[in-house]
């Protein structure tokens, strides 16, 4: 009798114990990103904090190596989508230097609806620069919108202007607000000149394009463009004439996603469009002159 009591209470017991493989799997992350931060300067030390957007708690701070991972669970996922109300599922990283050297960079790699290990490889940061612009609606400055470019926070002041901080050689998030106008989204394309930023009260035109001023000699050499755009702009396409953007669908000149780096050949003048979500047409076509680089 006792030997069964035994063996009943063991069973008993054993049933009540997490199966380890079913545990091991609802523990495990759904989402690791991991890789290696690198500096930009040989004399620099110190860690490197890796943001996702805007949050102020780093996901990770590098190791000596300049080595991180960090993990995501599917309920942390949710909470970053309903957090940015992602339309998409693509998130920015941030990566910056909290030594005395003011290095930095950022990526639009995180996928919140990849699963399991997402490895970035080497991520070099670079010295970050001062770049000025300018926030217009009209032709007339727009002061105390808020304008943010990558993790940075400013406001324009009385004549629209405003100042702020990125990394030299990249491509950075811009949005910019102000109330009674339309949320306008963008990149800023490196480089050294101030640039205007439109803001829109409507719908229409649904943003602007700008190039930075290209060589006489392009040859083969793709253009990349920086845009601002209101809220609803997800798609845009370029074409060598007005007459081909009137059509459904042109194979000269397909629709291409706002969230990719844009890039064309080279032209003298292009025609664009943009358009929703749902390749609903904003706005008329629109024209842009690119600017020859002196000599």
């Amino acid at each position: 009798m006792m030997k069964w009591w035994f063996l009943f209470s063991l069973w008993l017991v054993t049933g009540c114990l997490p199966q380890p493989d079913s545990e091991v799997t609802k523990a495990q992350p759904e989402l690791v990103v991991q890789g290696r931060a690198m500096p930009g300067l040989a004399t620099l030390s110190g860690n490197i904090g890796v943001y996702i957007e805007q949050d102020r708690m780093p996901e990770a701070i590098t190791r000596e190596d300049g080595s991180f991972a960090f993990s995501l669970d599917g309920e942390r996922l949710e909470a970053l989508r309903l957090q940015y109300g992602l339309q998409d599922p693509r998130l920015h990283l941030y990566f910056v230097s909290e030594s005395g050297f003011a290095e930095s960079a950022v990526l639009d790699v995180l996928n919140i609806q990849s699963r399991g290990v997402m490895d970035l490889g080497d991520v070099v940061l670079q010295p970050d620069t001062t770049v000025n612009g300018r926030v217009v609606a009209s032709g007339a400055p727009v002061a105390d919108a808020r304008v943010r470019l990558g993790r940075q926070e400013v406001f324009t002041a009385v004549d629209g202007t405003f100042s702020a901080t990125v990394p030299a050689q990249l491509s950075t998030p811009l949005l910019v607000e102000k109330r009674g106008f339309v949320q306008t989204k963008g990149t800023w394309l490196p480089g050294g000149q101030a640039r205007d930023v439109e803001l829109y009260n409507d719908l229409t035109p649904a943003g602007s394009i700008e190039a930075l001023p290209v060589p006489r000699i392009l040859g083969n050499e793709p253009i990349s463009l920086s845009y601002s755009a209101n809220g609803a702009a997800r798609w845009i396409r370029f074409a060598g004439s007005p007459e081909a953007l009137t059509e459904a669908y042109n194979p000269e000149a397909p629709w291409q996603d706002l969230r990719q780096p844009l890039q064309i050949m080279g032209a003298e003048e292009i025609y664009y469009q943009f358009a929703d979500r749902d390749r609903k047409i904003l706005g008329p076509v629109q024209s842009y002159t690119l600017t020859v680089a002196q000599e």
